[in-house]
């Protein structure tokens, strides 16, 4: 005798007592399946609204998520790149149900009660489920601990809540490849199980934790509204640094291109010593240095640039200081520090030598010097204090973590552009007595 199909509200199979809906049929749901059916709720979703609601929508936008804007910034975002606006359309939606309010007939209206009430789509009871899981879920902010525990699983921490756990998330953008310790602005939604983000998350700058931290402070009711705020602001400074970045071109086609060096240093305290006492150099290890060359007038006709980037020296200048900028290097600092990366290709001589590409084991020994000069350093975020004396200040411990994973993260990308694999700044975490797992 054949069994015959397993009704939803029917006893599960496996004896556990509970209805097969709420047991055994959830661990035979493909996770491809769970993603289509929350891309095609919020889908289904914003269509009827949009076919229905129409202006409502568009007050509602103007409002609501661009209200920290005026007419003239809104129309500036037309000009974002395809994959800024393409995240800008998924926040826009996301917002839109979870938490848009429209005004229909005189009155405000949640827009997901409208979805779901009388005269909605038709919807099936798991996406139902997963709407209204989604609208009970607050905009978060997130570091991801471990991007992946497994296949499809990662791990990340509420920053909002002090001592929280890690929790492990189902990996619903299987295609984006976050790093250890990524700030990511999402909804952390529970749906069969499991916990799920509720759009593709916005990832921002490690250094932004202090500022996006606040912004809760202040006030937790706002967070949502404040982070977007913050997020649009984000947006139309990369606008304006495009505009500036196109002007500068167009000013200089007659003029002097500009290139990107990397130095391999040997020995960091001879190079920020040597720089703190150049009296053309402003700068320090914190923000990085800059070099103003003047004319024999005192007008300054060019500048150089120089960061530390994945336990090297990154130099940006014109083509024409380049080479300048590395005999005034090796005059104030020696063999210490050697160029790795030449000018453009089209600058160079064929038949040169190649530039020996850097062992891993050489690259984590240059991290190392840089950090152990850094550990001692007085930083401006740290109050002045260096990070080892900010170790014993319970008050500066958070900021303190937050620069080691900023540098931490900052290596991993560093490894990613260049296909190698990243230092291990373990180093740092022990000879400041920190713990990453517990921390």
């Amino acid at each position: 005798m054949t069994q015959g199909k397993i009704g939803r509200n029917d006893p599960c199979p496996c004896g556990s007592g509970k209805k097969f809906k709420h047991c055994c049929l959830r661990r035979e749901v493909p996770e491809a399946d769970v993603l289509d059916l929350m891309i095609g709720a919020v889908s289904l979703a914003i269509d009827w609204l949009y076919a229905r609601h129409r202006y409502a929508i568009g007050a509602a936008l103007q409002q609501g998520f661009f209200a920290s804007l005026d007419d003239s910034e809104i129309h500036r975002l037309s000009g974002l790149d395809t994959h800024a606006d393409m995240e800008l359309q998924e926040l826009m939606r996301d917002w839109l149900v979870a938490e848009g309010v429209l005004q229909v007939k005189g009155r405000d209206v949640r827009s997901t009660a409208l979805v779901l009430g009388f005269g909605g789509p038709s919807l099936q009871p798991r996406e139902r489920e997963w709407l209204n899981a989604l609208m009970a879920s607050p905009l978060g902010l997130y570091e991801v601990v471990e991007p992946r525990v497994e296949k499809g699983v990662l791990l990340v921490r509420d920053l909002l809540v002090p001592g929280a756990s890690a929790i492990r998330v189902a990996d619903s953008v299987p295609d984006v490849l976050f790093e250890r310790w990524e700030l990511l602005v999402v909804r952390l939604v529970p749906f069969e199980g499991a916990y799920r983000f509720g759009a593709p998350p916005l990832t921002f700058a490690r250094l932004d934790a202090p500022l996006l931290r606040s912004l809760a402070e202040e006030d937790r009711s706002r967070f949502s509204a404040e982070l977007i705020a913050f997020y649009l602001e984000v947006l139309l400074v990369e606008l304006d640094n495009e505009d500036f970045e196109d002007d500068e071109d167009l000013e200089d086609e007659d003029g002097p291109p500009l290139v990107a060096d990397l130095y391999q240093v040997t020995d960091w305290p001879k190079l920020t010593a040597a720089l703190a006492e150049d009296p053309g150099v402003d700068g320090d290890l914190e923000v990085g240095w800059f070099r103003y060359i003047a004319d024999s007038e005192g007008e300054i006709i060019t500048s150089v640039s120089m960061s530390f980037e994945g336990s090297l020296l990154r130099i940006f200048t014109d083509r024409a200081t380049a080479d300048e900028t590395e005999v005034w290097l090796g005059r104030i600092v020696g063999s210490s520090i050697s160029r790795l990366t030449p000018i453009p290709s089209d600058a160079v001589d064929a038949s040169a030598e190649p530039q020996p590409k850097l062992e891993l084991a050489e690259i984590q020994a240059d991290c190392e010097a840089y950090f152990r000069v850094w550990i001692d350093a007085p930083l401006e975020r740290l109050n002045g204090r260096s990070p080892r004396a900010a170790r014993a200040d319970s008050t500066a411990r958070t900021r303190l973590l937050d620069l080691v994973k900023e540098a931490e993260n900052d290596e991993q990308h560093s490894a990613r552009d260049v296909d190698r694999d990243p230092v291990d700044l373990g180093f740092l975490w022990r000879e400041l007595g920190l713990d990453p797992a517990a921390d």
